[in-house]
Order: structure tokens, then sequence, then C-alpha cells
């Protein structure tokens, strides 16, 4: 790639200009070493600098003697930030003493990217190209190299003299600027002659007639080759496997016209044939695969011998042999293969000789062999290798475990072998560790070093067990500053190996200290938003894990799009300044989008368009502070079964419910300094559930705190004010305090405790949840009803030892409730008070939880053999069925999840659960269960789940309908 030459001086003086600027101020300031420092002063485009940062480089310190070592170090340390073309450093008398001034060139940010002049092509490909390798606005460092690849486009296009040079254009005192690169493309070649090799032929004569090129036309390399690449994938689709088409191309002098050869090659026609024992047809292009590789030559074709052999043999086909036989034929190719896959080994008997250990209890469970299954060779590999990591675990070091293979007598035939596998264990003397041993190290006391071995005195001697020990202590040499540290263990057997000596051989190396901690790159951030995650400070050890965690906290900010954290090493050899450098991510952030909600709710299948959209805000002052809008609308056209009395018809009415969901939210995740994460939400909501139509306002206030990487607590204050509608349980059947409170405000405080080590949030293969929160809504918090509940939730995840992936995944969920009692007012039809004798109004005593705090069971994410909330007993479903709700539920979830690829997976699920009216209900008996199975597609967006489940038991009937067998839940995620 050619650069402009003023770009490559420009580059090469900025790479050295560290070392040249002090041998360039030697001569001004020589006379002046050794005064006393009267004043520093740092200017930059002829302003004074008053920044902490570029301060604390200083080494050039007021009242202390000017040396030449100071001045050498502060322009390093200046110019390891990368935000200067240059320092340069004078020195002027005051009196006896010396002042010294610091003057800082600065490097300019890119403000965007210019192209003026002769394109060539157009803009948008241009700028398209230079987003994709550099970004939208690189660093002007890398001008030259933006140049190039300009350059390199174009040429590629066909304008072979194209120059780009790259200039900076702004104001003299402005910290950014434009970055603009003066392209002259001239003229595109033009082809001037086409010559075709071999000149003759069928395949030349349609390769002459596809091309979209001839002598005079505009020289396209980019497109030529993109149309001969596609030619020859016709041809190889035709089964010429080595076709090929090359061009050529001779420049004139001046660049403007070309003669073109193009060479085609198309190779035999080839056809591929197996003889012998059938193979999978869905394997063929797998094991043998030379339409994909385009080729059939001898070392593809044998590495297709190894990879069918493998194949059988994995299958227990132990003997299986193939062989290819190439059959040329004129310009045709034969290429056959014969199968051979001799008789199928199946495991008969697994036999253990020579072993002490009890092999029923401490070695049969560690073998993958299962008698009654083909052997396979690969399998029984492994079974020896876990057999021995088990004697070795046991300090047996020197044990040897020898397979050999047994014909059962009489049952070979040429269709299927018996064999017995019989495992000879020689397991030799077992040590035994009698002393531990280390020297060299001062840094870290003996008793430090102990506490991190797993190696124990008058243990077995492990020898993976030392490797790990040693790794161990060197990870925390170098998580203390110790960056050449070295550590070197040493067994020394005794005669008859029963017994061995540890030794740890520690080189210590040199401290390295942390001199000066920079920031750069940031510009809506702070210093300190950014310092205050880095876990290295002046004057303490660079330890390897501060940088890995300041790497961790600075990404998980979620404000920049790349952070970097490198050293740079000057003049001492133990000390180093660290550079920190981000990128930030765009203040504003904006997102929409829509789609198609679907559900069957009592035998009608609802669909709901919606869409969504949210905009928000980082980066608010400078910190780790952010405010987010976010609105969802959704239009769902629901259609009801009206049933007023039993002794009228039921009737069917369709109506147009819109949907809305607006919240504007602000969060600080480092409140105050410290760990815990506050967030602060208004909302708007208007909805439907599956028994009523509810508006909502609501506020909260939440706040959070990790304790150690699996804990956390959570506490949140919220008020809202709830308005139920179009409550669509039977009237006789619903709860009074729906009827009399179908609007009230609830205030309320809950607490959470969360434990979570599950490896994956969307799609979980080892670890658990385990979830317990409590909720308490009281009068002097605003609230107009009472009540308590709690939620207690636990899921646990856990991966088997299988070549295929397959999870087995449990939970189980218990929610109690009860509200406080309350006196509420009896009211005719028309709202009026109902009064008693006395004239006084007539109240009843209510315990009941609003319709909002209920709870309800059955759907996608409970037990999926019912469809969303009409899981429940008689007491909390009406007459028609419709869920009212309850006090408290009893959930259980069983599901095994394999995966069938790395996109598609399977599912079978049984599940089981149900809601009681009160807490004193609750009874494992009354638990209706729900089985079922599902497929899995892993998308970008989270796994995609089609469940298919179907009721146990008996099917209830209600007044108008009854229960369906089967339900279909389509979503996204895992169900649990």
């Amino acid at each position: 790639m050619r650069r402009p030459a003023p770009f490559r001086s420009w580059l090469v003086a900025l790479a050295l200009v560290a070392w040249s600027a002090p041998a360039a101020t030697a001569q001004s300031i020589d006379r002046l070493l050794g005064r006393v420092v009267s004043e520093v002063r740092l200017v930059s485009d002829g302003q004074e600098v008053r920044e902490a940062q570029i301060e604390s480089l200083i080494e050039i310190r007021q009242g202390q003697p000017l040396t030449m070592s100071s001045v050498r170090e502060t322009i390093v340390h200046a110019m390891g930030m990368g935000r200067f073309l240059d320092v340069r450093v004078s020195a002027f008398e005051a009196g006896e003493a010396a002042r010294v001034e610091i003057e800082l060139v600065p490097l300019r940010d890119v403000r965007r990217i210019v192209f003026a002049g002769d394109l060539g092509l157009s803009e948008r490909t241009l700028r398209a190209t230079v987003v994709d390798r550099f970004g939208a606005t690189p660093a002007a460092g890398r001008a030259a190299e933006i140049a190039g690849a300009i350059q390199e486009l174009l040429n590629d296009r066909g304008y072979l003299r194209a120059t780009a040079q790259p200039r900076a254009r702004g104001e003299a005192d402005a910290d950014t600027g434009d970055l603009v690169f003066d392209v002259i493309a001239g003229a595109r070649a033009r082809v001037r002659s086409i010559i075709f090799r071999p000149a003759e032929g069928e395949a030349v004569r349609s390769l002459r007639d596809r091309l979209n090129i001839s002598p005079g036309a505009g020289y396209d390399p980019a497109e030529l080759r993109k149309q001969l690449a596609s030619y020859t994938d016709t041809l190889r689709a035709r089964n010429y496997l080595e076709a090929r088409a090359v061009q050529e191309e001779k420049q004139s002098e001046r660049g403007d016209t070309v003669d073109l050869m193009i060479t085609l090659t198309r190779g035999p026609l080839v056809t591929v044939e197996f003889t012998g024992d059938p193979l999978p047809p869905k394997r063929i292009a797998d094991l043998v695969p030379v339409a994909r590789e385009a080729s059939v030559d001898r070392d593809l074709l044998e590495d297709s011998e190894r990879r069918i052999e493998e194949y059988l043999g994995a299958q227990g086909y132990r003997d299986a042999d193939a062989n290819f036989e190439p059959i040329p034929s004129g310009d045709q190719l034969l290429v056959r293969f014969t199968v051979r896959n001799g008789p199928l080994y199946r495991v008969s008997g697994v036999v253990f000789e020579g072993t002490t250990l009890d092999p029923e209890v401490h070695l049969r469970p560690l073998i993958g062999l299962v008698v009654g299954q083909p052997f396979m060779q690969a399998r029984l590999a492994a079974d020896v290798n876990a057999l021995r990591a088990e004697y070795q675990r046991r300090g047996f070091g020197d044990a040897r475990i020898v397979p050999t293979l047994t014909d059962v007598p009489g049952q070979r035939t040429a269709r299927e072998a018996p064999v017995i596998v019989t495992l000879t264990v020689a397991e030799g003397p077992c040590t035994y560790v009698t002393t531990i041993d280390m020297t060299g190290n001062t840094a870290v006391s003996d008793s430090e070093v102990r506490a991190l071995l797993t190696t124990r005195g008058d243990a077995p001697l492990v020898v993976s067990t030392v490797v790990a020990d040693r790794d161990r202590i060197l990870e925390e040499y170098l998580n203390r500053g110790y960056r050449l540290a070295r550590v070197a263990p040493a067994i020394t057997y005794a005669d008859d190996r029963t017994g061995a000596s540890v030794r740890f051989t520690i080189h210590e190396g040199p401290e390295i200290i942390v001199d000066h901690v920079l920031v750069v790159g940031n510009d809506r951030i702070g210093d300190a938003t950014i310092r205050r995650e880095v876990m290295l400070q002046p004057g303490q050890p660079l330890g390897l894990k501060a940088i890995t965690d300041s790497q961790r906290r600075l990404a998980a900010l979620g404000l920049f799009r790349r952070v970097t954290i490198a050293e740079l090493q000057h003049g001492s050899d133990y000390l180093r300044d660290v550079l920190v450098t981000v990128e930030e991510s765009p203040a504003t952030s904006i997102g929409y989008g829509g789609g198609v909600e679907f559900q069957r709710v009592d035998q009608i299948a609802e669909f709901a368009p919606r869409g969504f959209f949210e905009v928000g805000r980082r980066n608010l002052w400078g910190k780790n502070r952010s405010v987010n809008l976010f609105s969802r609308i959704s239009l769902r056209r629901r259609t009801e079964t009206v049933a007023p009395a039993d002794v009228l018809p039921a009737t069917e009415q369709q109506q147009t419910n819109l949907e809305y969901r607006v919240i504007g939210s602000y969060r600080d995740p480092k409140v105050a300094g410290s760990s815990a994460d506050l967030q602060v939400a208004l909302a708007f909501e208007q909805g439907s559930q599956t028994s009523y139509s509810f508006r909502r306002r609501s506020a909260r206030v939440n706040l959070s705190k990790p304790y150690g990487p699996w804990w956390s607590l959570i506490g949140q204050y919220s008020i809202q004010r709830n308005i139920i509608y179009e409550d669509r349980i039977n009237i006789v059947d619903r709860p009074l305090i729906d009827r009399v409170l179908p609007e009230v405000r609830i205030g309320s405080v809950s607490a959470s405790g969360v434990r979570n080590t599950r490896d994956d949030v969307f799609d979980p293969g080892k670890g658990a949840l385990i979830a317990l929160n409590g909720e308490l809504a009281l009068r002097l918090l605003g609230s107009e009803v009472g009540f308590a509940k709690t939620l207690l939730q636990g899921f646990i995840y856990r991966q088997l030892p299988s070549s295929r992936r397959i999870v087995l995944a449990g939970g189980a969920r218990l929610g109690l409730g009860t509200g406080f009692p309350r006196d509420i007012p009896l009211t005719d039809p028309n709202g009026d008070p109902i009064l008693d004798s006395n004239g006084n109004p007539l109240t009843v005593p209510v315990r009941d939880l609003q319709a909002s705090e209920r709870f309800f069971a059955g759907g996608d994410t409970t037990v999926r053999g019912f469809q969303r909330d009409r899981l429940g007993r008689p007491d909390t479903l009406d007459s028609d069925g419709t869920p009212k709700g309850g006090h408290a539920e009893v959930i259980l979830n069983g599901e095994a999840r394999i995966a069938l690829s790395r996109k598609f997976g399977v599912v079978g699920f049984i599940d089981a659960g149900n809601v009681f009216a009160v807490v004193n209900d609750v009874s494992l008996g009354d638990l209706r269960a729900g089985a079922g199975f599902g497929f899995r597609y892993n998308s970008k967006v989270g796994p995609i789940r089609f469940d298919f489940g179907f009721k146990l038991g008996t099917l209830q009937t209600y007044r108008t309908n009854s229960e369906d067998r089967f339900a279909l839940h389509i979503s996204i995620g895992q169900a649990f």
C-alpha cells in the first residue's frame, strides 16, 4: 500500500519526538541546569493550561534544581498520553533562578471526515470503506493509513493512478477539526485487449459471452473478479470441481489502459461413487467434502478415507476400512470409494484386573463403555485416561492401565463381534508427600505461600496439583506487581517412590510500581467517574488482577465502546505509567421496533400488533448516570362471551382495546460514590389481564446493592393508583373488594434478597437462582389498603456430562399474601350507600387483596398445560372459568433441555401448581399438573421457544365452556 511521502515523514517524526525532544532542548537549557526552578508554566496554543492530570506528570518541580533527567521524564510522561504532537521545554533566566515553560502541541481530535476533489466513486462508497475499517471518527494519527485504504479501494475499482492526500482543517485554537482527504482519482483505465487461455473450447466461449467486459470498456478489477467467481461457481455446481478462472493484467506506463489475460481451467467432470457398505446420505458431504473444498487432490481424498474410518469406528465398526480409487476417462474423473464396515463390535462386559480398589465403587462409575452398546475406541481411550487420572489423584503417579479386547467364545459372526474389555491395572507404589519447602521468597512469607497450596504433607502426591499450586503462587506474585516472577516446582522421590518432597523455587524479580495513572479519550465522561473504577493507584504495585478488574469494571459501566489499559515504561526499570484509553459510546441511544403478540384465550386466537420506541441519555453531568424513556403501544381486538344470567343465552362481543406503557426512569449505579444502584421511575400504563382491564399511574424508588459476586439486596418504595375496569369476572362471583374499590391507591415498601450463580441469564446451563421478596402496604406509606405479601423462588440448573448439551432445570415458587381488615361501605346498584335502621352506612369487614395484588397462574412461565392465568380451584375461578386470583400460589417446574445443534434444541417438561383463595387452603394434594414438549431456536435476541403443553387428570367444566386439553405457547426466553 503506497502512502504519501509527507505523512510518512510526519509519522516517523511523531514516533521519535520523545527521544529527539530532550536533545533539542538541551542546548537552550544547558546553561541553566542546576539552578533552582522559580516557576513552571504549562501552555498550549498560547493559553495557560490548568489540568490536574497533566500537572501531576510534570517532574520539573518549583523550588528544586533543574535537571536533564526531570526534563526528559516530563516529556516522556506527557507524550505517553497520546494527546500531544510535541512537548517542548524552554528555560529562561530569572535572576539566580530559572523559569521553565512547557509548551504542549496538541494532536487534534477528528470531528468529521471530508472527501474533496475528483472522487471517482461516490462519497457514500468511500465513507463506508473508511467507517468499516477505521470507525466514524478515527484518530488523526491514522490519517496516512486511511489515505492508503482509499487509494487501495480506487485502484481496485480501476483508477490505477489514484492518490489521496490527508490534511487537517479547522481553527488553530480548536480542540477538534475536520480530516480532509484530497482525492484525485483520475480517469478509470480502459481495457485495451483481452486474451483467453486456452483460446478455444466451449467453456471459454461461454465465459466470453457471460463476462460484461470487452475491449474499450472501463476496467473494474473487483467487478471482474466477482464475475469470474460466479462463473466458476456455475462450473463447480455442474461437478467441474477444480474449475478456476484467473485474471492477469498488464498496465500501460500511464496507467490508462490494461491488457488482460484470463486463464480458465475447467478440470475434469468429477463423479464420486460409493460401493460396499452404505454411508448415511446426510453425512457424505462432511465425510468426503470434495464439493465444499472444490478439489479432488490426493491429500483431501486420503483425509476423507480417514474421516470415514473414524466415523464408522465411532459407531462400533472397529475394523472399518475405506479406500478410494481415481479412475480418469477422457475429460471425466470417477472417484470410487469402497467402504467395508466389518463386524459391529459390541461390549459384552467390562472387567478390571490388578486393582486394589473396589472396582464397583471407585472405577466403574468412571467408565463410559456400556454393556450392550457398540464398542467405540475413542470412548475406551477416554475411559483409560479417566482411570489414570483417578489413580494419580490417589497418589499412584506411576499407575498404568492396559486395555485388551477378547472375543466372547462362539459368538463372533461376520456382522457382529461381542467383546469383553479387560482393563489391567499396574498400580505401582502410592506416593505420599513428606515435606513441602519453598525458597527464594521474601515478598511473600512462607505462611502466605502455604495458604495458597492445595498440596498437603502426609497426603497422596498429585503431580497435577503441584503444577496448579505453582500457577497459584505465580498468580499471587503477578497480582502483587512482580511481573518477572518465576516459580519452579521440583519433586524428589524416595528410592522406593513411597515418599516425595516438594520444593518451590521462587525467583521474585523486581516489584513494578505505578508511577502515574493517565486517562485519555474521555470527553463527556468525567475523569473522576473513570478513576473510581480503576483499581490502580500511584505508588501501588502494578498487579495483574488490578488491571483485569479495572478493565472489567470500566466495561461494566456500559459507557464505552472500547477500553484499553496499557503500561508505559520510562526512565526507571521499576516504575510504569498506566495509560487508560477509552472510546466513549454515543450519549444518546434510540431504539424502536414492532411485532405481533399472539395468544389463545377460550379457544379464540387473539393477535395484537404492537410497537415500541425508546430513547436514552447516558453520561449525565459527566458521570455514569442516565435517563431513559420507554413507550409501547398495542391494539388488541378481544372477543368476549357475555352471559348475564343462566336463563339468557350467551352472546359474543368484539372490541378493540388500546394498550400502552410509558416509563421514564433515572439511574445512578454508584450513588453517593458507593456500590449501591439507585433507580427512580414514573410509569403510565393501560392494559388488559385475563379477567380485567386496568389503568395504572405509579412511581417507585429502587435501591440495590451487591454483596460479593452472587448476593444482592434490593429495597423499594412504590406508590401507585390502580383503576380496574371492564371486569370480566361474573358479577355474582366477583370479590367484594373489586366491586366497591375499583380505584385504589397503594403505597408499599418491599425488600428482596437474591443469590444468583447462573452462568447465563438467558439460557443457563449451571448454577442456581434463589430469591425471597417481602412487600408491606400500610396507610402510613400513603396506601388506602393494607396487605402483606411474600414470594419465595428457587431455580437450579445442571448440565449433564455428555457430548450433546443436556441441561436439567428445576424450579419452585411459593407465594403467600393476606390483606389487613378494612371496613368497606355497602352500596346499591346505583352506587349509593346502603343505610341501616338508624341511618348509618352499612359496612362489611374485608381482608381480600386487590385484583392487581392477587396471585394468578397458568401460561408459558408457570404451568404450561394451561392458558394464561387459567389455573385455579373452583373458589379462585368464576362459574365461567374466568380467573379471580388468590392469596397464595404454589408452582413446581421440571425441564430437560437438549441441544440438537448450535441453533436448535428440544425440551420435555412437567409442571404442577395451583392458586388458592387463602393461605390456609394451600395443599400439595390440590396441585394440578401439565406436561409437554417444546422446540428452541437460538436467535440473536434470545431463545425463541414453542411449547406444547397438555393437562394431566380430569378436565374442568364451566357454565359456558370447558377446559381444553392442550395449550400452545410462543415466546422469547426460557420458561424459567
